[in-house]
């Protein structure tokens, strides 16, 4: 254990994508990149494995740190703690499947599809342990031309260009709004403390409030929520999910949820007077998101669509959580990223092996696909559990916490709400299963349609065992982020911070006769202590 402590892990895990990157490239034959990139995953996954079990339960703050050359106010700072150290091995699973999927139906340029992936997975894993805000920001400016060369080198769609460039203005004014309110904050701690510094951890102890505090709040929330995507700030995702790769650029969008946890670790520990004050408004636009979401995703009339609406709806879901600001709203949150993220890459993967076999999934042209394809059918059944949240999946604690967390924070009208909305995502996910696999047979499938070949399966039974081992053992999960939680709630929960001023309100207006009568009772027992000493014991005295 002290040895894994003492090796830079986390710089390993994102370096070793980033190398195995460029070793592909280099390649003199590209048809070796899959399986070269399947065994550098497979690496990555087991340094991921072996962190987290090697990780603490019992501490709050960051652990495996690494503090790399600083340049100015920033300085390459990592670490993870319980909100974050879940997401590596996810990650690298999701990345894993997806290369050992893309042997199946990535044929043509697979060295520089590679490339992209990896580097892609660099980023990612970079920003899930970066503790310095210029560093996140480092690694998002660089994701961007690798997610746009995925959807314009790989794109489906014949929009696609339009597609890339609607997401690169959305990801660009991400990127902005990102930069100045990290500066905001960087800004305000040099003329509070003295000293400029991009590093979370040194903000988080000197967080800022005021008018300062709800700018930077502002525009870091804003920031995220494009990225998320969160209504109304999702424009970009349709046109992304419909026109580029089904499988390579959607599971690393959708699957991580890098913005809600940019939220999570950034936003709420670094303006947290901000983040109690626009708790409410911002839980309205969660629950308003949530039904826009469900009632878009109903009138769909592609499967790809379909999906991207009900991630803007989750996407609502979790961040009505993480406004809730306290412990039940925050382990609900971050176990439904988790969660959705391996129940919307697990929907993704079925729909590419869907549209490997009929060409494409709009709708009209599925149906009846239970009697042609059942194990692929039971597959999306699985994932659609897992994603509405049934009993025995993945889903499950993550909603109920998420319920707990916003009838304690607001009123049980919210929490009805969720649940409500919840229903609504359950309805358009159920109704769109009943659609493609349960509808009559339609004309336009393929006579001979294969189920699930064997690596199909396997991906799939990996995927399916996740789910049903988180839903059956929690546990472990919430064990890992507990200790984390508390340190964040007992920050940003308004009715903690009511409770302790309180408590410090009434030692400040105490009356001072009450000390001084404390003081005459603690004289007189003393007095009377002294008495007793002196006193002699009748049994002593007695002949």
């Amino acid at each position: 254990m002290a040895l894994l402590h003492s090796l830079p892990l986390l710089s390993a895990l994102w370096i070793w994508p980033a190398a195995l990157a460029v070793i592909v490239l280099g390649l003199r034959r590209p048809a070796w990149a899959l399986p070269l990139s399947l065994v550098g995953l497979t690496v990555e996954l087991g340094l991921s494995i072996a962190l987290l079990a090697q990780f603490s339960h019992e501490e709050s703050g960051l652990q495996f740190e690494e503090l790399g050359p600083a340049l100015g106010p920033a300085s390459l700072h990592l670490g993870v703690d319980g909100l974050s150290v879940l997401f590596l091995p996810v990650a690298a699973l999701l990345a894993l499947l997806m290369t050992a999927y893309a042997q199946l139906v990535q044929k043509q340029r697979a060295d520089r599809w590679a490339a992209c992936v990896l580097g892609l997975l660099s980023t990612l894993m970079l920003r899930i342990v970066a503790v310095d805000l210029s560093v996140f920001w480092l690694a998002s400016v660089v994701e961007l031309p690798l997610v746009l060369a995925l959807l314009r080198g790989w794109g489906a769609g014949a929009r696609r260009d339009e597609a890339a460039a609607r997401a690169a203005r959305f990801l660009g004014l991400s990127l902005g709004l990102f930069a100045i309110g990290a500066a905001m904050l960087a800004a305000d701690h040099a003329a509070r403390v003295g000293v400029w510094t991009f590093d979370a951890a040194a903000l988080e102890l000197n967080p800022s409030g005021g008018r300062v505090g709800i700018v930077a709040f502002t525009l870091l929330f804003q920031a995220l929520a494009l990225r998320a995507p969160l209504f109304p700030w999702h424009g970009w995702l349709a046109d992304v999910v419909a026109e580029g790769p089904l499988v390579g650029l959607n599971v690393f969008l959708l699957g991580v949820k890098i913005g809600t946890l940019g939220m999570l670790r950034f936003v709420l520990p670094l303006a947290p007077d901000a983040a109690a004050a626009w708790a409410p408004a911002l839980s309205l636009v969660a629950g308003v998101g949530i039904v826009y979401g469900g009632l878009l995703a109903l009138v769909q009339p592609d499967l790809r669509r379909v999906l991207a609406y009900a991630a803007v709806a989750h996407s609502g879901v979790v961040v009505l959580g993480l406004f809730s600001l306290n412990h039940a709203g925050l382990e609900g949150a971050i176990l439904e990223m988790l969660n959705f993220g391996v129940a919307i890459a697990g929907l993704y993967f079925v729909t590419g092996f869907l549209q490997a076999r009929v060409g494409e999934v709009a709708m009209h042209r599925l149906g009846g696909l239970w009697g042609v394809a059942p194990r692929l059918s039971f597959m999306f059944l699985v994932v659609t559990l897992a994603g509405i949240g049934m009993p025995g999946t993945s889903g499950f604690d993550a909603l109920h916490l998420l319920i707990d967390g916003a009838a304690e924070a607001h009123h049980y009208g919210v929490a009805l709400g969720l649940g409500l909305g919840t229903v609504l995502i359950a309805g358009v996910l159920l109704g769109t299963y009943q659609r493609a696999f349960l509808a009559p047979t339609q004309d336009t499938l393929p006579s001979g349609m294969d189920d699930l070949r064997p690596s199909e399966l396997a991906i799939a039974g990996v995927l399916c065992a996740l789910i049903f081992a988180v839903g059956l053992n929690a546990h472990p999960w919430l064990d890992t982020m507990t200790r984390s939680v508390e340190r964040v709630s007992a920050e940003v929960d308004p009715v903690e911070h009511d409770e302790e001023g309180e408590g410090d309100e009434a030692e400040r207006h105490e009356d001072p006769a009450d000390h001084d009568h404390d003081e005459d009772d603690k004289v007189d027992e003393e007095e009377e202590a002294d008495v007793d000493d002196l006193t002699p014991n009748p049994a002593e005295v007695a002949p």
